[in-house]
């Protein structure tokens, strides 16, 4: 086994488009058009590619490379894992103990390339197993097992039930637009939507996704998307942005209209995603977590899959332990890398943020 690092903003982004087509999944999270959406772009992302003796892609490994801003490690780096759902993407038979090969080699390449720590964000799906490095049990997030729609709609919480009958009596409708259905208007009307909710709600100007590169996401990879709007009296008043793999549907982004909220678009909005998402085959339904450990909004996606309760782990290493303390400022204290900021001189306002 070998591996391999490719820059994803050069010729070799084939190679790995190539590796990932091998490996099968189709994974929205995993596509060009989304890595270059978070971060520093795709001038920033990188891709570990591990190789059987025969040159075949065994394991795929998306990441972004950060530059540490410091004079005396100018040649240092560490590693973040590509937002959402990510880590090492490979067969579903593949076995552990290539895992376990592939992390061994990871390792080895940080050692030697001046990797100062890696944080990791898992998919749901156990591919956090054999992780070399410390495994912390983050937020809870809902996946939800796609079923017949009378049996989910038993399942839901009496509130979402409730919800649903209040807007179908409002007048609320929901219409789904996929591939060739989303218009350049209807993907207006969409961001619209979610750019109001962002002002709405104060976010970061991080959370503001460019509209552009997400256009351009929706437009090379047309069967890995779709747009949902609900409308009242002809006007959209809720979207959401739903990503698509091979057997599973990923709630993404979107947004309500604050003077619609009396009228539910949202519980319709997602019972309409998930009667859609059956019909078409789909296995599961990620709602994902809240923004805190089992907060409201948390709850709120779980009064849909109220026992769909699914484990989201984090991966965190540190390589080089030396270069990880004189850039946290730490001399002898024990370093908490389950429950500190991690990496720790990355934390906002601290003295030594880079």
């Amino acid at each position: 086994m070998t591996l391999e690092l490719l820059h994803l903003n050069t010729h070799q982004a084939l190679q790995y488009n190539e590796a990932l087509d091998h490996l099968g999944g189709n994974h929205p999270y995993y596509k060009l058009e989304f890595l270059d959406i978070f971060y520093s772009g795709i001038e920033g992302s990188k891709a570990l590619v591990m190789k059987s003796d025969s040159g075949k892609p065994v394991v795929v490994m998306p990441i972004y490379l950060r530059p540490i801003e410091n004079d005396e490690l100018s040649d240092h780096y560490d590693v973040i894992s590509t937002w959402g759902y990510s880590g090492p993407q490979f067969h579903s038979n593949l076995e552990p103990e290539n895992l376990e090969i592939f992390w061994r080699l990871v390792d080895d390449w940080y050692r030697e390339n001046g990797i100062v720590s890696e944080f990791v964000r898992f998919k749901l799906d156990n591919s956090h197993l054999y992780y070399s490095g410390t495994l912390v049990e983050g937020m809870h997030n809902i996946k939800g097992k796609l079923k017949d729609p009378e049996i989910i709609w038993r399942n839901y919480n009496r509130k979402v039930r409730k919800n649903i009958n209040k807007a179908k009596r409002e007048g609320l409708s929901v219409k789904l637009f996929y591939a060739d259905d989303i218009s350049v208007d209807i993907f207006g009307q969409f961001y619209a939507i979610f750019e109001h909710t962002m002002d709405r709600t104060h976010a970061a100007a991080s959370y503001y996704y460019s509209y552009e590169k997400l256009k351009a996401f929706m437009r090379n990879n047309p069967q890995n998307c779709a747009l949902v709007l609900t409308f009242k009296d002809e006007k959209p008043v809720a979207s959401e942005m739903i990503l698509l793999s091979e057997d599973t549907v990923f709630s993404f982004i979107g947004g309500t209209l604050a003077d619609y909220f009396e009228f539910r678009p949202n519980e319709i909005l997602k019972d309409e995603i998930i009667k859609w998402a059956y019909r078409r085959g789909y296995e599961y339904f990620v709602l994902g977590g809240g923004y805190g450990k089992d907060d409201g909004i948390f709850r709120y996606k779980q009064a849909f899959f109220p026992k769909d309760i699914c484990p989201f782990y984090t991966g965190r290493k540190i390589i080089d332990e030396k270069a990880y303390r004189y850039l946290s400022g730490l001399e002898d204290e024990p370093i908490n890398i389950r429950e500190d900021f991690f990496p720790l001189y990355r934390k906002p306002n601290a003295s030594l943020t880079l």
